[in-house]
């Protein structure tokens, strides 16, 4: 099972999603954020939970290692390219945030009997990558339309339509596994939070299975919870902050998530 937390940048998703793992005991807790933060809130996590940080720099590395030489085959047909070209398209703009998503699809996937916590980066770039893989879908939906004409320019025989169908299939396998996500939004009680958590809401509920809001840093107040449904879990404004502080918080919402 995989469960997303998501929310604006600073509202503490870093520390939900430790204290959420602490709670279920054996977890891969992973982020995508730029600036992780795991292992300076948790430095000494206990046996059976899992802290991945994971860079853009790393992910770079993994998509060359992965898609690299499909790539390669594709333009060497094209033009004379060499490996270092390789270099060149993994900083593709909009390239590694696409495979983020796929690479947190794929540590779930390869933990059938542990539970995955996704902890994102800040709204909107989290929303971002999510587009971003089921537009990748839909242009490989209409790639074959497009190489049958790129054909008659190839220079080295090319099994296109074999690459394509794997990247389609892999894009397929992430979307699937994104739509079975269960996701909950992180927001802090002040109006822009709670306007970026309500939009963030709405768009996880096209695309993963939506179970409601956690409002941190709560000052009680009735008019902001009235803006908010479902309300899994309220924290008040803590002294010291940490993911074992905010445990006894969340003790009721790891129910849903079983």
């Amino acid at each position: 099972m995989l469960i997303g937390v998501f929310g604006k940048g600073g509202v503490g998703k870093t520390t939900v999603s430790l204290g959420l793992g602490l709670l279920i005991g054996k977890a891969t807790i992973i982020t995508t954020d730029p600036y992780p933060g795991l292992k300076e809130l948790l430095p000494d996590p206990p046996p059976g939970l899992r802290l991945v940080e994971m860079s853009y720099e790393e992910l770079r590395e993994e998509w060359k290692k992965e898609f690299g030489a499909e790539a390669l085959s594709i333009f060497k047909a094209l033009a004379e390219v060499d490996e270092e070209f390789i270099d060149y398209l993994s900083t593709a703009p909009g390239l590694i945030e696409q495979y983020a998503v796929y690479r947190v699809m794929k540590v779930g996937m390869a933990s059938p009997n542990e539970t995955v916590i996704w902890d994102t980066q800040g709204a909107p770039g989290v929303m971002s990558l999510i587009r971003s893989e089921l537009e990748f879908y839909d242009h490989l939906r209409k790639a074959p339309i497009y190489w049958v004409k790129i054909k008659k320019l190839l220079t080295r025989d090319v099994d296109l339509e074999k690459i394509i169908e794997h990247w389609k299939q892999i894009a397929q396998t992430t979307i699937n596994y994104l739509r079975r996500t269960k996701t909950i939004v992180i927001v802090n009680p002040d109006k822009l939070s709670i306007k970026i958590g309500r939009t963030l809401a709405q768009e996880l509920s096209q695309y993963t299975e939506f179970k409601g809001y956690i409002i941190n840093r709560s000052s009680q107040d009735k008019n902001i919870t009235a803006q908010l449904s479902p309300i899994l879990s309220v924290i008040p404004e803590l002294n010291e902050p940490s993911p074992h502080a905010v445990t006894k918080y969340l003790v009721d919402i790891t129910k849903i998530f079983e």
